[in-house]
């Protein structure tokens, strides 16, 4: 693509495309020199500037013809960068941006529900432990009332009771162990380093992994004492 210099109010400019002159509205009296001229042209000289060429003529001073042209930087620079690279860049960097923001958001909601569930099933398990007990001094009150026949057939049925109950025991203490490892690797994951997570939201999530921790523990040492109690009636 050639580029054109011309002269306007005694001062050479340029260079400029064919799309730059016709913005500047040259007219055929408009002096304009390009690589491989010997001297400057009028407009009208240059068959490829027809054209765009307008009409009204432009007066010029002859004695400034001769003076070396002046570079025009682009006016689509920025800072001296490209502006469609800078504009290319903050696209990019916005898009890792809302990667980032949504990759943090879909960790966040899975932890919250881990959580919820095993809060739910926290919850059940006590919930069937203490209907487990209901049911046990519900049938102690009735067979006491109905003798000693009775008392002795509700003492195998009970035995048959703690020997199913400790069963679940050791299975429920098994059960929260691995649980309390969990509740475990929860606190360090909330010790490490997380994007986009404030200190405050650091610190409400350690404390609810220690009190976890402290949940469990006390869930485990309940369970070993109704194990113990279980273990001596059955001996």
């Amino acid at each position: 693509m050639k580029l054109y210099y011309l002269h306007e109010n005694n001062v050479n400019v340029g260079p400029f495309n064919i799309e730059e002159l016709k913005a500047k509205k040259i007219t055929s009296f408009t002096p304009i020199w390009c690589e491989g001229f010997d001297t400057w042209k009028t407009a009208g000289e240059i068959d490829e500037l027809k054209p765009i060429l307008n009409e009204l003529p432009s007066p010029i001073q002859a004695s400034n013809l001769n003076e070396k042209p002046i570079y025009i930087e682009p006016k689509d620079n920025f800072l001296g960068f490209n502006k469609r690279n800078v504009l290319l860049v903050i696209v990019g960097f916005a898009i890792v941006l809302f990667t980032l923001i949504i990759m943090n958001y879909q960790s966040n909601k899975i932890i919250n529900i881990e959580k919820a569930n095993k809060e739910t099933q926290k919850e059940n398990y006590l919930k069937k432990i203490e209907s487990q007990k209901q049911k046990l001094e519900e049938q102690s009150k009735i067979l006491t009332e109905k003798g000693e026949a009775e008392k002795d057939r509700f003492n195998k049925s009970r035995i048959k009771a703690d020997e199913d109950t400790y069963k679940e025991i050791l299975n429920a203490i098994s059960n929260s162990y691995k649980a309390l490892e969990d509740a475990k690797d929860d606190l360090e994951k909330a010790k490490g380093y997380r994007i986009f997570r404030s200190a405050k939201k650091k610190e409400q999530q350690i404390n609810d992994a220690v009190y976890e921790i402290e949940i469990w523990h006390r869930k485990i040492e309940l369970l070993k004492l109704e194990k113990r109690e279980i273990e001596i009636r059955l001996n």
